[in-house]
């Protein structure tokens, strides 16, 4: 353990009940005061991050949230769904602002662009559409995936958007501008034939690494060349090298200022791995005894707080006053 590292005085301090089925992800606001959870009940639900008080439903969905995103200006909320449809929300008074329908299958991930002109969503018909964000008009449809794609994330620079599916494993980087794939990444090593899934994704504050969850291990790509780069380290040794995890990790969320790393997985001692970004080693883990596989995990912009999501309760974690 690192010395002087504060996550070795965090506990869960609240525990999040309102959910009739599993987390599928969570977002904390800018000011780390608000925090948004989707769940496979058909709901977002809006809480007081610092009370745990819920503070709002959203209802509008036919099947299961999957995946959602905040707008960088903050009022408005994008949602994907089991329904096969993407909906954008109000968040000033909760209401369904519109629903975005082409996908033929469900949608499992959903994505903003940093200068909020673009939404993108991933689905299991294998594709990803673009919408434009002021309008809702579908604007393009990005091809080449034999999967489902499961996960989305615009680079911070905004000039990438990059996408991972599942079972095969395939990262690809696609171009703002020209709206084609200009890299692709194996979830392993090139010259390994074995792929596995990508479970989720997120992209370093300077915009040049990828990171992403493979089975156990977090992945590292260059963004800019498409490299593999190296796993993330932990205890125990595994094909890739070595992980913290023993079972499939399910979400990844960066710290803003691009230190930390938090996974959460369905480990059997259900724990929450935190990680030293430049290091790749893990510094600490939370381990949640009560409430199952963690499916989400969510860290403040002030780095006081780490969020995860089970299957039905969401757990807050921070040092006790």
């Amino acid at each position: 353990m690192h010395l002087n590292n504060p996550y070795q005085n965090f506990s869960c301090v609240l525990t999040l009940t309102g959910h009739e089925s599993f987390i599928k992800e969570l977002v904390i606001s800018s000011n780390n005061s608000t925090l948004f959870s989707g769940s496979m009940d058909s709901t977002i639900k809006v809480w007081n991050l610092r009370t745990g008080q819920q503070l709002r439903t959203l209802k509008g969905h036919s099947r299961g949230v999957t995946s959602i995103a905040l707008a960088p200006n903050e009022q408005v909320l994008v949602s994907a769904s089991e329904d096969c449809t993407v909906k954008t929300w109000n968040l000033r008074n909760g209401e369904n602002i519109r629903t975005l329908m082409g996908h033929s299958k469900c949608v499992y991930s959903v994505a903003i662009s940093r200068d909020c002109r673009i939404i993108a969503s991933g689905s299991w018909d294998n594709t990803i559409m673009l919408w434009d964000w002021n309008t809702g008009q579908h604007i393009g449809t990005l091809e080449g995936y034999t999967d489902t794609v499961c996960a989305l994330a615009f680079s911070p620079n905004g000039k990438s958007l990059v996408s991972g599916s599942r079972p095969d494993g395939i990262v690809k980087v696609w171009d703002l501008v020209s709206f084609l794939e200009t890299k692709s990444c194996r979830s392993k090593p090139i010259n390994d034939e074995v792929h596995l899934p990508i479970n989720s994704l997120v992209i370093t504050q300077d915009s040049k690494q990828i990171l992403g969850a493979c089975d156990t291990a977090i992945v590292v790509w260059d963004l800019s060349t498409g490299k593999y780069c190296g796993a993330f380290m932990g205890e125990n040794m595994n094909c890739w090298g070595v992980s913290s995890h023993e079972s499939s990790i399910y979400s990844l969320a960066i710290s803003l200022d691009n230190s930390v790393v938090v996974s959460g997985s369905q480990d059997s001692n259900k724990h929450i791995a935190i990680w030293d970004l430049q290091t790749a080693k893990e510094i600490h883990k939370l381990v949640d005894e009560q409430n199952g596989t963690v499916f989400a995990v969510a860290i403040s912009p002030d780095k006081q707080t780490i969020v995860s999501g089970n299957k039905k309760t969401i757990s807050v974690w921070r040092a006790r006053d």
